[in-house]
């Protein structure tokens, strides 16, 4: 083993069942910001609305796509 390498294998950070739902939830949170800023003309309202949507649909499709 030459010096600075590690034993232990390097492996994903996270599984593709994460990486699926962190992608749908950035889809939705996206969607969502997009439709209130079109609505509501305000950055600070869109950026909320799709921060708490990415929350929403990620806790959401954390329940619905099983392990």
């Amino acid at each position: 083993m030459e010096p600075g390498e590690s034993e232990a294998p390097r492996g994903s950070h996270f599984s593709l069942r994460t990486g699926l739902i962190a992608l749908y939830a950035v889809v939705i949170a996206v969607l969502a910001g997009t439709l209130t800023f079109i609505g509501d003309r305000r950055p600070a309202a869109s950026v909320a609305a799709g921060g708490v949507a990415f929350v929403s649909a990620f806790m959401f499709f954390d329940k619905i796509i099983g392990d």
